[in-house]
């Protein structure tokens, strides 16, 4: 559930709806190409077809929904495309190219908007809208011992 959900923990029974047909559709595909038996205990829909599915909704979402929605804002959500998930105020700055006084007016705009969601202190993009806008898992900054753009391991949700 955590998957369909935007920053501000709402999860729309339609994006779980259209998850589901999302996957179905690509399981079906997958079984055209090479089809399986069903065994008891197996899921019907495998969970290549269930990422790929939620590929497609992210994509959706990011189109029909969240840069519709964000109207005059949505050139904020558009800086984002390939970036990182996880920003601290300083890497918001530097994605928004915006100077750092000004980044708190704008993550409020974002999370009103349900694109970042608060996390300590730092945002994240939540996972609904990570495939559709090529943005990867891991952080924007650097925090002692690491470096900027580490990449973490996968979120289990």
């Amino acid at each position: 559930m955590s998957r369909v959900a935007d920053g501000n923990g709402v999860k729309p029974p339609r994006n779980l709806i259209d998850l589901m047909q999302k996957a179905q559709e690509e399981q079906r595909r997958r079984e055209g190409r090479a089809p399986t038996t069903y065994e008891a205990g197996r899921p019907i829909i495998g969970s290549d077809a269930l990422k790929k599915g939620l590929a497609r909704l992210s994509s959706g979402r990011v189109e029909d929904t969240l840069l519709a929605e964000a109207g005059e804002h949505a050139y904020l959500i558009e800086k984002f495309r390939s970036a990182k998930a996880e920003h601290n105020e300083a890497s918001l700055a530097q994605t928004l190219d915006i100077n750092e006084d000004d980044v708190t007016e704008k993550a409020r705009i974002l999370i009103e908007l349900g694109f970042l969601e608060r996390v300590g202190t730092n945002y994240k993009v939540p996972m609904l809208y990570r495939n559709g806008l090529g943005i990867t898992q891991g952080k924007a900054f650097a925090t002692v011992g690491e470096e900027a753009g580490a990449n973490e391991e996968e979120e289990e949700e």
